[in-house]
């Protein structure tokens, strides 16, 4: 019998063997076996089974809430939640309990209502009762200096928003304005901000006038200005101090902006100070005073050779006289015996400077063919000795060489004699004749000073080139060996070709004309790979090798089977491809699709695919086989089907498609039930319907609560149409809907009710003073009012919030506390904030030159007084300044504040630091004292290869001494003194250089001075072609009159006998001597390592490095695999021969002997060592195979199944050359 609340639904009624399964009814559950059997002896398995009725976790209700369940912890229990005044749900306000034992959503919470973002008043404050909750009321105020205009205060709502006090009007801080400020004459007035609040107004006056008064006026928070400004006076100065040896005249006398322009009388100038100066700002005239002093000329310098004598140095007025020494006279009138020059007013001296003159004697006349040369120190009338005369120098005349010629050149023209004969300075060249070069003696000989000619004799000898090497691989025929125009032709064997120049000369240059000469063997175009295939070679792409081609499987060959490389460089025979094997196209299934790898070619897969709705049957994949059959069977594509849909109790359903695939159902409910589950279901690819299961249930609302300090009464059971309606509590006013209805969306109509408190508005505190009430702006709330420090308060101090919603008592304010007028200093300034109100602070100064004696700052207090003691301001003094020794100090006003101290220094004193000293506001002097230092001249330079001493540097009286180089003679005073005047006396000397005897040329070569034969001229010495230099390579002309080193020679060049070489041969032309040249030659069988040839060089060393003959060798051979190799003992050496054989079981393939070759090649095609066969096929039965050619090697073996079974693996099998089997063998199944 089945359980109370359940029922069971049998396999086969109660056979035995029929199991029965239990099933509960909708909020119950099974406890125990719920599906018992029928035993064979008529007895059931098991009889404990039951139903069980399913409950929920005991619910509870949110902090700051309440809840109401329909039937409490119960299945299909609602639980409906609410939460109290001023907090708000988070999550659904509905849990259902569920078959599952699982509330259907987790439970809300409630937390507080808070505002968005926090009130900001700009240039204000705002002060809340409770931050940004529910029900907090914030009070509006203006800082000091600003009003309010707009809402006083704000409340945050039920919807978690700010209402303010009057609606849609922000609170907002208007800055206080002052009134505009009367102009005052002579002056500017500047305001900041437009006059509001704290701004301030500054007097300043016009330029040339000063403020007396306050100069500052401030903005006050009542828009009064606080204090008064001053007035403008005209600025004065103190009248200029007079000064010597000048004058001065003002435009306007001590007023400000009047010039004042000093002027020097006549022969002075203004050194120091200013030439205007004008009275400024600060009562003092700009610049320094002016000092004139005495002008100067240039100072006067005495000619060369002679002397200068001043009255007063180069001061203005001084006269200077001027005279010759002995042996010289002026360059002036013959009847002037003395010349005076004066300096003038100008700084400049009268007359020209004068020179002096040597006593000369009459000119000489320069020899023909001469010249001549003076010492400039005879001073008498007449010239000693008799005239000089210059003679021709000649030299032998020169022999025309033989298989030669000589051309002659003077001034750069060629001549076919001599330029001039055989005269001094004559130039001879000498060239061969075509195919001779010069191989002795000096290319260009000179006549010189001593009547002989430069170098040496000239001989011209027959032009060879080097030997020719042997030619590999070919032969060389000459016409005349390696002289001068021979001819030499070039041949190669055969299979060899001619690379380079076919023929060359020996040439002028001793070299051979074209370029190097070799044969190369005859090569072909190397065969590209074939795709699908493979190529084998004897020789690559040389002469003569033969290339044999084969195809992979699946592949057959198009083209010749071997191909030769012929004597043309051509191959023949023609190109060789492989083609791959094709199948049958396959057809595309209905409603599917086929994609393959390689079209129909051979191992090409095809793949299949069917539409979506669609399932494959047959072969996914098939591939293309040897034989050109694919594998595989027929593919087709069947439509997919769903189950069919139930229909939901109290609804209806409609399909596009019945139960085929993309069929969509669409679920609808009778009037007043609600759908639960998925509206539309799909059928799916894979058979199965989507979405969840359908169902029909009756429509209802959740609970409705009563507002806080309020009442509910409703007409039905939360069901659909169901009215509620709202009342509050006196001394509350309602805000939301106050009858709401359940609607057919589960959920009630209008917005929640809630029920607030009646308020009176927050107060504004008074500016400079504190409000504190005990319940913000609440029924029967008390607020007391209380003013800053310093401030005194007007109106009520305690207010109540009556039942109206108004308060008690009068508006409240505080009033700032004053103290007295302060006064402003003499010669200072005063700068208060607030003029005399409490805590205004008065800032004092003092005019440029004056000291601030007592409080800088004074505070005004609480009790009105103020802080500090009286300030006054006193001049600034620096104190006496310092004397210095040799000089005098003038100052313009003592020590006090900006006087001016100038200082002179005596005559023969030099001023070293600032010439004037300033008192500043800091009490110091602008600069240190200066100090006065004897004159100096200026330092002398050493003459050029001379040095010079002096006794005291370059102070005045030192004596200086000058000095001449080895090989050097002094020229000029060889003592010069400073004098007074800063200037050194007499000019600067020189120092000449002495002279040595020329230098001649060593045979067979030439010298280069860089001098001539002056002190200290460089000679250098060089030898001709193939001759090298034996003595001192360089010569110097010393101070003694000789060259430094020995006289030089030019001997021939040699580089020495060359050693023989092992297994080769040398051959050389002209012997060992300069420019020879040896060709090196390799016995048969050897080949030459390094350079072919040598020449004898100028530096008497032969070029390259010796070659060595090597033994040519081949590439070395290895044994085939499977196999053995055996070779002479030789080593791969020329004429070396291997043998080759097999393992057992193997045959050779190739050349069974390879001997290695002149061309160190090995002769034949490379040995391999190949199996004779592959070892017998094993394979399963019901396989029946057939080969072309056995188990030999290349042998092609195809499978196939006996009956209808299906082939399986691969459906051939080739014997590799190896001896193994490609692939694997394949099943029948």
């Amino acid at each position: 019998e089945p359980p109370p609340n359940g029922a069971f639904e049998c396999s086969n009624e109660n056979v035995i063997n029929s199991v029965c399964r239990l099933i509960c009814e909708s909020g119950f559950r099974v406890v125990g076996d719920s599906s018992p059997r029928c035993n064979p002896d008529s007895s059931w398995s098991s009889n404990d089974a039951y139903c069980e009725g399913i409950t929920c976790r005991s619910p509870g209700p949110p902090d700051h809430g309440t809840m109401r369940c329909s039937e409490d912890n119960s299945f299909d229990s609602h639980c409906t939640f609410e939460c109290d005044l001023g907090y708000e749900m988070s999550g659904p306000r509905r849990s259902v309990c569920e078959g599952s034992g699982e509330w259907s959503v987790a439970f809300p919470t409630c937390s507080q209502i808070v505002c968005p973002n926090r009130l900001v008043l700009e240039h204000g404050s705002v002060a809340c009762s409770h931050s940004k909750s529910f029900g907090s009321k914030c009070d509006f105020s203006c800082q000091a200096g600003f009003e309010l205009l707009g809402s006083s205060y704000a409340v945050c709502g039920g919807r978690g928003t700010w209402s303010f006090a009057r609606e849609g009007s922000l609170p907002l801080c208007e800055l206080v304005t002052c009134p505009d400020v009367e102009p005052i004459p002579d002056s500017q007035i500047e305001c900041t901000a437009e006059r509001n609040f704290r701004s301030t107004c500054s007097l300043s006056c016009l330029l040339g006038y000063e403020v007396r008064g306050t100069n500052l006026i401030t903005c006050g928070a009542a828009g009064r200005w606080k204090g008064s400004l001053g007035y403008c006076s005209k600025i004065t100065c103190e009248e200029v101090e007079s000064f010597h040896h000048g004058s001065v005249s003002c435009t306007d006398g001590s007023n400000y902006g009047s010039e004042c322009s000093y002027s020097c009388d006549t022969g002075y100038q203004l050194t120091s100070g200013s030439k205007v100066r004008r009275c400024q700002e600060n009562h003092l005239f700009d610049g320094i005073a002016a000092t004139c002093t005495i002008k100067q000329c240039f100072p006067a310098t005495p000619p060369l050779n002679g002397d200068v004598q001043c009255s007063d140095d180069s001061n203005y007025g001084s006269v200077c006289h001027i005279t010759c020494n002995p042996g010289f006279e002026l360059n002036v009138d013959d009847t002037v015996t003395g010349y005076e020059r004066r300096c003038d007013a100008n700084a400049r001296w009268t007359n020209s400077q004068p020179s002096c003159r040597m006593v000369k004697c009459r000119a000489l006349a320069t020899p023909v063919n001469g010249g001549g040369r003076c010492s400039n120190m005879d001073n008498d009338a007449g010239w000693s000795g008799v005239e000089t005369t210059c003679l021709r120098i000649t030299c032998p005349v020169l022999d025309q060489p033989l298989h030669g010629s000589i051309t002659c050149t003077n001034d750069n023209e060629y001549d076919s004699r001599c330029t001039d004969e055989e005269n001094f300075d004559s130039s001879c060249r000498f060239t061969c004749d075509i195919g001779y070069e010069l191989l002795v003696g000096s290319s260009i000989r000179s006549c010189g000073e001593d009547g002989l000619w430069s170098g040496s004799q000239v001989s011209c000898e027959l032009i060879v080139c080097d030997l020719y090497p042997a030619l590999e691989n070919g032969r060389i025929s000459c016409s005349n060996g390696a002289r001068y125009n021979s001819r030499c032709s070039f041949t190669c064997d055969i299979g060899y070709e001619l690379v380079g120049s076919q023929s060359r000369s020996c040439m002028e240059s001793s070299e051979w004309s074209g370029i190097t000469t070799s044969c190369s063997m005859i090569s072909c175009t190397p065969l590209q790979e074939v795709e699908n295939g493979r190529i084998t070679c004897t020789h690559r792409n040389f002469y003569n090798s033969s290339c044999r081609f084969a195809c992979d499987v699946g592949f057959e060959m198009q083209g010749s089977e071997s191909r030769v490389c012929q004597a043309d460089g051509r191959w023949n025979g023609s190109p060789v491809g492989c083609g791959i094997i094709t199948c049958e196209t396959l057809g595309v299934p209905l409603h599917g699709r086929k994609r393959c790898a390689d079209e129909d070619n051979f191992e090409s897969t095809c793949r299949f695919t069917c539409e979506i709705g669609y399932e494959l049957e047959g072969s996914k994949s098939r591939t293309c086989l040897e034989l050109g059959e694919w594998s595989g069977v027929t593919t087709h594509c069947v439509l997919i089907t769903c189950s069919k849909l139930p229909v939901p109790k109290h609804g209806s359903v409609r399909c596009s498609k019945r139960d085929s695939y993309d069929s969509e159902c669409i679920f609808s409910c009778q009037e007043g039930y609600a759908l639960f589950g998925s509206t539309t279901r799909s059928c799916s690819v894979d058979g199965t319907w989507s979405g969840k299961i359908t169902t029909c249930e009756s429509i209802r609302c959740e609970e409705l609560t009563a507002p806080n300090h309020g009442r509910l009464n409703c007409s039905r059971n939360n069901f659909y149409a169901s009215q509620c309606t709202f009342q509050c509590n006196t001394g509350f006013y309602m805000i939301g809907t106050s009858v709401r209805t359940c609607q057919a969306s589960h959920t009630w109509s209008g917005i929640e009710v809630s029920c607030a408190v009646v308020k009176c508005g927050i107060l504004t505190q008074p500016s400079h003073g504190s409000l504190n009430c005990d319940a913000a702006d609440h029924w029967n709330s008390t607020c007391e009012i209380q003013c800053d420090v310093g401030h005194d308060l007007l109106g009520t101090r305690v207010r109540t919030c009556q039942a109206d919603g108004s308060w008690t008592g009068n508006a409240v304010s505080c009033g700032v506390v004053t103290c007295a007028v302060l006064e402003v200093p003499e010669n200072g300034n005063m700068r208060c904030e607030d003029e005399n109100n409490f805590e205004s602070k008065c800032r004092f100064s003092c005019n440029v030159g004056y000291n601030l004696r007592g409080s800088k700052t004074r505070t005004c207090q609480e009790d009105g007084t103020w802080t500090g003691i009286s300030s006054s301001c006193r001049r600034i003094r620096c104190g006496k300044t310092e004397r210095i020794r040799h000089a005098t100090v003038n100052c313009s006003s003592n020590d006090h504040y900006n006087s001016v101290c100038r200082y002179e220094c005596k005559q023969g004193f030099d001023l070293v630091g600032s010439r004037t000293r300033t008192c500043q506001e800091d009490h110091l002097w602008s600069a240190p004292v200066p100090a006065c230092e004897s004159s100096r001249c200026g330092l002398l330079e050493p003459p050029s290869h001379g040095s010079v001493r002096c006794s005291n540097d370059d102070f005045f009286t030192s004596q200086c001494e000058f000095e001449c180089d080895e090989g050097y003679r002094l020229l000029g005073s060889p003592i010069r003194l400073c004098k007074a005047n800063r200037n050194w006396s007499a000019r600067q000397p020189s120092c000449q250089s002495r002279d040595c005897l020329p230098l001649t040329a060593p045979e067979h070569g030439s010298v280069a001075c860089t001098k001539q034969s002056f002190y200290d001229s460089e000679c250098r010495f060089t030898c001709d072609v193939r001759y090298e230099l034996v003595g001192s390579p360089v010569r110097i002309c010393e101070e003694s009159g000789g060259f430094s080193g020995v006289n030089g020679v030019c001997n021939q060049i040699s580089c020495g006998e060359l050693s023989a070489i092992d297994n080769g041969s040398i051959r050389c032309v002209g012997s060992n001597n300069f420019r020879s040249s040896c060709v090196y030659v390799c016995n048969n069988g050897f080949n030459l390592v390094g350079s072919d040839s040598r020449k004898c060089s100028a530096t008497g060393e032969w070029t390259n490095s010796p070659p060595v003959c090597e033994l040519t060798t081949c590439v070395p051979l290895r044994a085939p695999r499977n196999g053995a190799m055996d070779c002479d003992d030789s080593i791969d050496e020329c004429g070396t021969t291997c043998s080759f054989t097999c393992r057992k079981g193997f045959t050779l393939s190739g050349e069974a002997r390879r001997t290695c070759g002149h061309d160190m090649r090995w002769s034949g095609e490379a040995a391999q060592c190949l199996r004779a066969n592959c070892p017998p096929l094993n394979v399963n039965p019901g396989i029946t195979y057939n080969c072309t050619n056995e188990s030999n090697i290349g042998s092609n073996c195809t499978f196939q199944c006996d009956n209808e079974a299906t082939l399986l693996g691969s459906t051939y099998r080739v014997c590799l050359n190896d001896g193994t089997w490609s692939r694997s063998n394949p099943v029948c199944r």
